[in-house]
This record gives C-alpha cells, sequence and structure tokens, in this order.
C-alpha cells in the first residue's frame, strides 16, 4: 500500500488491528510504503506474514518503509517470514523521530532471512521488541548528527547468526542507552555491535544487557 498523497488537514493516521497475510511468498506485495509530509502515523496491533523479497530500490523493505513524517510509532506488531534479503522496517533519513515497541520479527532460519530494522535517523527508542534469526545488522542506525537520542531498551535478540546484530554508521552525537537488552544463542563468529560516538559524547550508557550462549 502507497501512501503518498493526503490533503492537509485530514489529521493524523492510525492503522489498528490489521492481518497482511500472503500465502506465497513470490506473490506478495509490500506491506506499507508512507510519505507524507509532517503527518504522525501510528501502526498498532497489526499483523504481518509471507511479505515479498527486497525490491530494487532504496530503501530496500520488505514490509514497512516511512519517510517526511513528523513520527511514526509501530506497536504490539508482528512480523513472520518477511522476506529473504532486505529490511523488514526501513525509517529513511527525513522522518523525524521513530518509536518502535513491543512488537516481533522472526524467521525460521537464519539462511533465509532479512535484516530487522533499518533506521536512517539516530532519533528513535526500540524499547521491548523481540527478534529472531534476522539476517546481518538486525538493527541499522544511521546518525545524522543532530544530538539526538537513540535507545535499545529491553529487547530480545535470539539466533541472529549473521554479522553484526547492531551496527552504527556515522557517528551518535547524543549519549546512546543500551540498556536492560538480551542476546541468545548466537553463534556468527565476529563483533556482535559496532557503535560510534563523537568526542564530545564521550560514553554509552550500557546497562544490564544479558548475554547467553555467544
Amino acid at each position: 500500500m502507497d501512501i503518498n498523497k493526503a490533503v492537509n488537514d485530514i489529521g493524523d493516521f492510525q492503522f489498528n488491528n490489521n492481518e497482511i497475510h500472503f500465502d506465497n511468498m513470490g506473490s506478495a506485495c509490500k506491506g506499507f510504503r508512507i510519505l507524507q509530509e509532517g503527518k504522525r502515523v501510528i501502526i498498532h496491533n497489526c499483523s504481518f506474514e509471507n511479505l515479498p523479497n527486497q525490491g530494487q530500490n532504496d530503501p530496500w523493505e520488505t514490509t514497512i518503509s516511512a519517510n517526511k513524517l513528523a513520527s511514526i510509532t509501530i506497536e504490539q506488531c508482528t512480523f513472520t517470514e518477511c522476506g529473504n534479503g532486505g529490511n523488514v522496517i526501513a525509517i529513511q533519513a527525513d522522518v523525524t523521530r521513530a518509536v518502535i515497541q513491543n512488537s516481533s520479527i522472526t524467521f525460521a532460519n537464519s539462511n533465509s532471512c532479512a535484516s530487522g530494522i533499518s533506521l536512517f535517523i539516530d532519533n528513535a527508542a526500540i524499547i521491548g521488541n523481540t527478534i529472531t534469526r534476522c539476517n546481518e545488522n538486525s538493527v541499522r542506525i544511521e546518525c545524522k548528527g543532530n544530538g539526538d537520542q537513540f535507545e535499545l531498551i529491553d529487547n530480545h535478540f535470539t539466533g541472529c547468526n549473521h554479522g553484526y546484530i547492531i551496527r552504527v554508521y556515522n557517528q551518535f552525537s547524543s549519549t546512546p542507552i543500551i540498556r536492560g537488552n538480551t542476546f541468545k544463542d548466537i553463534n556468527q563468529g565476529g563483533v556482535l555491535m559496532s557503535f560510534k560516538i563523537t568526542n564530545d559524547v564521550g560514553f554509552i550508557e550500557f546497562d544490564n544487557n544479558t548475554f547467553n550462549n555467544i
């Protein structure tokens, strides 16, 4: 579903309790591609299953992409077998604020999967999610250098066996919060996370994270 035009006075967008399911990934289409100048969008309690493989164009999303928004919140949603390659969720650079919380991204096979969340912003909070058997760059963040704060709190990563789980491009310009996350049953033989910060930030708040069978 492409959502790229709306009159300015219709208010914000909410998508509640929707189910998008395809029997065959090969004949599927993307869930949402949203481009709305200055709007706020909430996607709540929606489920997505067997969405297609990555497209040919940036941001290579399989399920949801958003741009130009004042904010987007994705909450209490499930993403099951959403693509092979590409990104399940892509938040593009002209979104001001993103929150992804209490949702799950799940693949049955870590050799047939997509990356989880690709953020081209760092003004974002990823809280209370379960991410299972995703591809490399399970969470990818591209910092914009505006002093925004990134939060990764109380998430569970399981079986993500390909490359970086958390990867940061450019540098955080405000102290990132990495707290209460669990990393379990991961056998990728390399670096789990890559963080970069500017000299004036000084440190990363890395607190009470759990690593089990790494």
